[in-house]
C-alpha cells in the first residue's frame, strides 16, 4: 500500500535536518545579535 501522507521513518529524517539554536538571554530578554546571527535574522525577516 503506498500513502501519500509521511511516515514515521520520513518524519524522522526531516526532523533531523532542521538546525538547533540555543539563544542566551540577559536579565532584560535581549540577545547578542552577533553572537546569534541566524535567530537574529530570523526575529528581523521571520
Amino acid at each position: 500500500m503506498n500513502s501519500k501522507f509521511p511516515n514515521l521513518s520520513d518524519w524522522q529524517k526531516l526532523l533531523s535536518q532542521i538546525p538547533i539554536e540555543t539563544v542566551e538571554f540577559d536579565d532584560n530578554g535581549h540577545y547578542n545579535a552577533e553572537k546569534h546571527p541566524d535567530f537574529h535574522d530570523w526575529m528581523e525577516n521571520g
